[in-house]
Parts: C-alpha cells; sequence; structure tokens
C-alpha cells in the first residue's frame, strides 16, 4: 500500500504520550455514536492500549490539526488515532494488530483512516510482521468496507475478525 499524504492541515506522527490525553478525548468522540463504543476515562485508557505489554507505539499513529485551547496543551488537536499491538500467536506467529483506529466526526472523510493505516502496515513490515490482524464489529458496514478495499480478507477465527498479509 503506497504511502498517502495527510489531509490539508493534518500531520501524522508516531504515538507520543504528550497527547496521551488528547488521544482519549478524540477516542471517545469518535466512538461515542457507536452502539457497542467504548467510551474511556482517564483511569481505564492506560489500561485500554497504551500500558499494555504489547502496545507497539511505533506503529501507532496519531492525526494532529492546530488548535486553539486544544486539549493536549500543544497547539495541536488529536483528529484521528491508530493504536496497534502485537500479536504473538502460536509459534513464531507475530503479527501485527490494529487495535483501535478512529476519527472524530468533523474530520471523517479526509482520508486519515488510510492515511493511518498506510503508515501502521508500514511499521509492521520494518517490524518483521508479515500479517496484521484487526477486529471489527459486524454492523459497522463502512469499517468493513474500508478493510475490504486494503487488502484485508475474513479469517476462520470469527465472523469479526480480518486478517490480511501486509502488501
Amino acid at each position: 500500500m503506497p504511502g498517502r499524504p495527510a489531509a490539508d492541515g493534518v500531520v501524522i506522527v508516531p504515538y507520543d504520550a504528550r497527547y496521551c490525553e488528547g488521544a482519549r478525548l478524540a477516542q471517545n468522540e469518535a466512538f461515542a455514536d457507536e452502539p457497542h463504543g467504548r467510551l474511556l476515562d482517564a483511569l481505564d485508557w492506560p489500561r485500554y492500549a497504551v500500558g499494555l505489554a504489547t502496545f507497539l507505539p511505533a506503529a501507532s499513529f496519531l492525526a494532529l490539526a492546530a488548535a486553539t485551547g486544544s486539549a493536549t496543551g500543544h497547539g495541536q488537536q488529536v483528529v484521528a488515532f491508530l493504536l496497534s499491538l502485537e500479536h504473538r500467536g502460536h509459534s513464531d506467529d507475530r503479527a501485527g494488530t490494529l487495535l483501535s483506529l478512529g476519527t472524530r466526526s468533523r474530520w471523517r472523510r479526509h482520508g486519515l483512516a488510510t492515511t493511518l493505516i498506510s503508515h501502521a502496515l508500514t511499521a509492521y513490515q520494518q517490524a518483521g510482521f508479515t500479517t496484521a490482524r484487526l477486529e471489527v464489529c459486524s454492523h459497522n458496514a463502512s469499517a468493513i468496507n474500508l478493510y475490504t478495499k486494503l487488502g484485508f480478507a475474513p479469517s476462520d477465527r470469527g465472523y469479526a475478525i480480518l486478517m490480511g498479509p501486509i502488501p
């Protein structure tokens, strides 16, 4: 998958703990309208992803845009995010796992999800992973459509799990 440029005024950066609260707020906004969306408080956030032993900060990315009065305190707001984990399966089966991907409602339909996935797949490849995994709720047709367009395919490990080789 070729690298994709970010939308105008947006910069893609590897996950950085300085933006932890901004990423949590972006996650909550992105999933607020999802029936099974998980809204996290500041105590839950580290237990959800970034505090896990398998968290991959170098394969997790944030989309930042200029913001006045930003919750991050850095003059930039997290408008989209992708969090990755390392999946350790049987024997030497190591894969990058897209744990969570979301975009604030105002920034949807700007190609940010595709850009973030492209960055993550490149990072997985550089880390030596040959497979990328993700789970998606079966009712989330738009996400399934996006992942299918990007080369993910259903696996035999459950209806909502998609897997794909890294191009």
